[in-house]
């Protein structure tokens, strides 16, 4: 049985998790794009992962790699541990390791899929309001999200004005989004 004093604590240790998994994702999502590594959310990121990632860089070839697989992995690490400090905290039945695995899995393509969504939706909104396209923050999303539209934008060409790309790609992350189940432990 679950304390209520203890459930606050239940939450501050999955937000933790999911927060520094978040910006692990948000690492690899950023590799697949031609970003500037003097942007200064980027320079963050990268000092608040590199700590985990330097010997993984210095000992595992990461330089040699185009892409950031070891945020990748270091994500999906951290789910897996969330939900192993979260299965043992509520002290319920014992969950088999390959569920916690297959669970971290999911719970990190949800958070994957739902950075995408976040991004791509704060991204077109701001791209109404804001004056000039170079702004950090929107040049910072698009970075995020453009390697998702761009093969889209190959398919269905900018037609009257209007993208329709950034509304088939929601769509698509939508149902990608449905389809994956919402595993939690209680």
């Amino acid at each position: 049985m679950i304390l209520h004093w203890s459930s606050a604590w239940i939450f501050l240790i999955n937000f933790m998790f999911t927060l520094y998994a978040l910006v692990f994702l948000t690492r690899f999502a950023l590799s697949w794009s031609r970003v500037d590594p003097r942007h200064p959310l980027i320079q963050g990121i990268g000092r608040i992962t590199w700590p985990l990632l330097r010997p993984f860089y210095r000992y595992g070839g990461g330089r040699r790699l185009r892409r950031d697989w070891w945020s990748l992995a270091w994500a999906f690490f951290l789910c897996w541990l969330d939900l192993e400090i979260l299965a043992f905290w509520a002290r319920g039945p014992a969950v088999p390791w390959p569920m916690l695995i297959l669970a971290a899995g999911v719970k990190g393509l949800t958070l994957l899929d739902d950075l995408y969504i976040f991004t791509l939706i704060v991204g077109v909104v701001l791209s109404w309001f804001v004056a000039y396209p170079g702004h950090p923050m929107l040049s910072f999303l698009e970075a995020i999200y453009e390697p998702l539209l761009r093969p889209l934008r190959r398919l269905l060409p900018v037609s009257t004005g209007f993208d329709f790309a950034p509304v088939l790609a929601l769509a698509f992350l939508f149902f990608v989004n449905i389809l994956l189940p919402g595993i939690r432990i209680r």
